[in-house]
């Protein structure tokens, strides 16, 4: 006779935030070890010896987030926004308007994230970070911009719900989480507290997180590349 499955019992809000503060320490270790990480990786063998350990560190914040949306029973789809199934409909105009928001507010986001971007470089001026193969650093650039807005917008989603926090609530944690990950200089923090401020605000106001991990691993991959472009200039 089967036995019947083991019924787990949801996750509470104060463990779900508890989760959510051990991921954003996760995510600033990661951008911190990231440096070393695109020095060392210069070639193939070197990459695999070093982005290998990275990447299980990346992969597990992804899996990690989607079990939290399972567990609080807030969903990857809906509750996060990913593809959700509201943004579906048979009415041809309903899904044209569904798209044209989702376009409207992947150009929003990516708006944000060149300006942050383009503002932290003009201050702070570097060539293609850790002077790293450029393949290694293009993956590096663009699972962290897929990891951290799955932690600092879909996990803290999912910890906003549980607790019943106000926006304005989730936008602080969201901005303060933002500097928490963001590099130590005065103008990736600054750019990181504002950029961070808009982008939980038109993910409250949206609830679209396709459309913002599009803007964000977009503008990470331009950065990168005209690092990489400039860097041959000189």
């Amino acid at each position: 006779m089967l036995s019947a499955p083991i019924q787990r019992p949801p996750l509470t809000g104060w463990q779900t935030f508890g989760l959510y503060f051990a991921m954003v320490t996760t995510l600033s270790a990661l951008t911190l070890t990231t440096p070393t990480v695109l020095a060392r990786s210069t070639s193939l063998a070197s990459a695999l010896v070093w982005v290998g350990p990275w990447t299980s560190v990346v992969l597990t914040l992804v899996l990690l987030s989607w079990w939290v949306a399972r567990r609080t029973g807030v969903g990857v789809r809906d509750g996060y926004g990913i593809a959700p199934r509201w943004a579906r409909s048979e009415r041809r105009l309903v899904r044209t308007e569904h798209a044209l928001d989702t376009a409207i507010t992947a150009g929003v986001a990516l708006s944000v994230y060149l300006t942050v971007y383009a503002f932290t470089w003009l201050m702070n001026p570097t060539p293609t970070p850790a002077g790293g193969w450029l393949p290694v650093v293009l993956f590096t650039q663009t699972a962290t911009a897929v990891a951290s807005e799955l932690v600092l917008l879909g996990v803290l989603a999912a910890v906003a719900t549980a607790l019943k926090w106000g926006g304005q609530t989730f936008v602080l944690v969201s901005m303060t989480s933002r500097i928490a990950i963001a590099d130590p200089h005065w103008s990736a923090l600054l750019a990181s507290a504002v950029g961070g401020a808009f982008i939980a605000a038109l993910y409250l106001h949206t609830r679209r997180l396709t459309p913002i991990l599009i803007a964000h691993t977009t503008a990470a991959t331009s950065l990168t590349l005209m690092g990489a472009w400039a860097s041959s200039l000189t």
